[in-house]
Formats: structure tokens, sequence, C-alpha cells
């Protein structure tokens, strides 16, 4: 069993629905690996780019959430959190040679500036269901 495994099934939770372990676990392995950042400071370089991916996934998730808002303010927010996370999964993908991650996360970082600007226009000229 790894040392991740190991951490894992400290923080079980039975008692939650098993709608929400994944959200859990991802989020104590976001955790576990902020700690293992800081236990080997002759790792961390390696160690900050492998971490790089949860926060990367978490900026995504966050910016899905508010794509969906009725406020333009919150889908402007939205683009700008895509934009970070397709940046984040670029430099992570180029890391780790997954090129064919990092490809499509440019052509969409393009589009989210495209989709940006157009809600800013919009937003801009006072339309309040701006896309």
């Amino acid at each position: 069993m790894s040392h991740h495994q190991d951490l894992r099934s400290c923080f079980c939770v039975p008692h939650l629905q098993h709608a929400y372990k994944p959200f859990i676990t991802a989020v104590l392995q976001l955790l576990m690996g902020v700690a293992l950042i800081s236990l080997n400071p002759t790792e961390a370089p390696k160690q900050a780019m492998d971490f790089l991916q949860w926060p990367a996934m978490v900026t995504i998730l966050v910016a899905s959430w508010l794509a969906a808002s009725q406020r333009a303010k919150r889908r402007k927010l939205a683009f700008l959190g895509f934009i970070l996370g397709n940046l984040l999964w670029i430099v992570w993908g180029l890391y780790v040679e997954a090129y064919a991650l990092a490809l499509p996360d440019g052509i969409l970082c393009g589009m989210n500036i495209r989709g940006f600007m157009k809600n800013r226009t919009a937003t801009q000229r006072g339309e309040p269901d701006a896309l």
C-alpha cells in the first residue's frame, strides 16, 4: 500500500453520502500535496509541478459553476477562471510532456479569451444576459 493510500484511508468518512466522497478525496489529496511539498525541500520544485494539476482542476470546476450564472459579472469571472485553469494545464502538460493535453488547452484558452472579451463588451453595453 502506498503512502498516499495510507493517508486517504485515515480520512475515510463513512457517514457521508457516496456522491461527496470523490470531492472530499480530491480536497484531501490537495491538502496532502501541500503537506508533501513542505516535507522534502530538495524535491519541492518537482512536487510543486506535480501538485499544479490540483489547482488547475479546482479552478476549472469553480469556473464551470460560475459560467452557469445569470449574472454577467460572474460569467466574466468564470472566463477568467477558465483562462487561468487552461494556463495551469498548459504548464503542467508541457512539464509532463502531455502535449495532447497542452495543445487543446491552448486552443481552449484562446476561446475563453474570446468569450471574456465578448462578455465584457456586452456587459459594458448593459446587456444583463450577455454571453
